[in-house]
């Protein structure tokens, strides 16, 4: 229990009584105070475009302050203008969240090789890595993968690997649905491990389950193998929701535990 001083913005002082004035009181008795929280994996992107939308009160009335945004491999805005762009417009236009966008690997192919479901030539990866990098530079939280999703699923993990490396280059985020949530988890995690292995660069797996009730024993293992990398000083976390029920959208139905 204490009193929090805020001036410009800031936290300056915490104590358990601070003496003064101030020219606001917020009597927060009885209350929990935190920091914002951070949706580490949404879709808002694309409702930003609305303004009806952009002060994201759903969000803000439950404490949570920022959001990463294009997740699962295809941020849609990147095939019609550049990202530097689209945050500038939003940040002049004024939004509701801090927002952090992730470039997505799906969509990054779509614009070099399409939905074609073959192998990456040298040339084409190269540009898709130009592509990533100037992303970056524009600012960038990281990369986004939806390896259970085409067109991102017809890349080898080579592919993926070296756009890793340009992410890391920069300090960002690799995040990523995984190739499979159900019999094969084990399997997908191992891949994740991999492409932090061989580019360096920090990894976050998005809505981690084990889908399907014959699967529920993978968890434990599963979460065995993130912990043994984190003990290895590879740089890996993971995010969950508490629905017992997922879906990749409002038309197709609901996916079971």
């Amino acid at each position: 229990k204490a009193d929090v001083a805020i001036k410009g913005g800031k936290i300056v002082k915490i104590d358990k009584s601070i003496k003064g004035s101030a020219e606001r009181a917020i009597d927060a008795k009885g209350l929990s105070v935190t920091p914002g929280f951070i949706d580490l994996h949404t879709h808002v992107e694309t409702g930003m475009d609305s303004s009806e939308n952009r002060a994201g009160l759903n969000y803000l009335t439950q404490g949570t302050t920022t959001a990463i945004v294009g997740a699962c491999g295809y941020s849609p805005w990147i095939i019609f203008e550049k990202p530097e762009e689209h945050m500038e417009r939003l940040t002049e236009e004024g939004v509701g969240l801090n927002m952090a966008f992730l470039f997505g690997q799906g969509g990054i192919r779509r614009i070099v090789i399409g939905d074609e479901n073959r192998e990456a030539t040298p040339e084409e990866i190269e540009k898709m890595k130009a592509i990533l990098k100037e992303a970056m530079e524009q600012g960038a939280y990281g990369i986004s993968t939806g390896r259970a999703y085409p067109p991102g699923s017809f890349a080898e993990t080579a592919e993926v690997i070296e756009l890793a490396k340009v992410v890391s280059s920069y300090g960002g985020t690799y995040h990523t649905h995984m190739k499979n949530e159900s019999s094969e988890l084990l399997e997908a995690i191992k891949e994740v491990l991999e492409i932090m292995e061989k580019s360096g660069v920090k990894a976050h797996i998005s809505h981690f389950k084990a889908v399907g009730k014959k699967n529920w024993g993978l968890a434990k293992k599963a979460c065995d193998l993130i912990e043994e990398a984190r003990a290895q000083g590879l740089k890996l976390t993971a995010d969950q929701y508490p629905f017992r029920f997922g879906g990749n959208g409002p038309t197709e139905g609901l996916i079971p535990p």
